[in-house]
């Protein structure tokens, strides 16, 4: 149906399934940012980041990238422990 939206919303990962930080506990830690021109990728997870008391200066360090995927992939590739990414969950039809 041409007339379902999804909705995009901001998530920071790690590649460790078993743990579990809070964003609190990302203190020291190196972070992959998306485009720094990207509303989900960057600017959302910095103010999240921002309102556990984490500012840029705060990370062992920071890192952007170009996209998304690229992004993940830093995490994955032990680039950086975390990062700020996008995840598109769809709509339910009303009524469901």
């Amino acid at each position: 149906d041409s007339n379902k939206q999804g909705n995009y919303r901001s998530a920071i990962i790690i590649a460790r399934r078993d743990l579990s930080p809070k964003i609190s506990e990302l203190k020291d830690k190196g972070f992959a940012f998306g485009s720094r021109y990207s509303t989900q990728g960057y600017l959302i997870p910095r103010y999240m980041l921002e309102q556990e008391g984490i500012f840029l200066k705060d990370l062992k360090k920071y890192l952007f990238t170009d996209s998304h995927w690229e992004c993940a992939q830093a995490v994955i590739n032990g680039k950086a422990f975390a990062g700020g990414d996008k995840r598109k969950s769809q709509s339910s039809p009303a009524g469901s």
